[in-house]
């Protein structure tokens, strides 16, 4: 699994990091928290608030957007984005 992630302010691109997983011993979920923290983690983000509407937009379009509502902390950008890259 590749998860892309990037963070968008004013419909620009103001960072964007990768993270891969290449092992297929744990299931998709567990592969996905692990890549989700390690793209967050590059970034330098707090771990936003993942909610329903995460998972639904997650399981039909393989990615999902992050507002400002989704963190707890004051953000300086508009959204965070990630998507599955195949």
């Amino acid at each position: 699994m590749r998860l892309y992630g990037k963070i968008i302010k004013n419909s620009m691109i103001l960072r964007e990091e990768y993270a891969e997983e290449i092992e297929s011993s744990g299931s998709y979920r567990e592969n996905l928290e692990k890549c989700f923290l390690s793209v967050c983690k590059k970034m330098g983000l707090e771990v936003p608030i993942w909610m329903k509407k995460n998972t639904r937009e997650f399981v039909s379009f393989n990615k999902t957007i992050f507002f400002k509502e989704h963190f707890i902390d004051e953000v300086s950008f508009d959204y965070f984005e990630i998507k599955i890259q195949k």
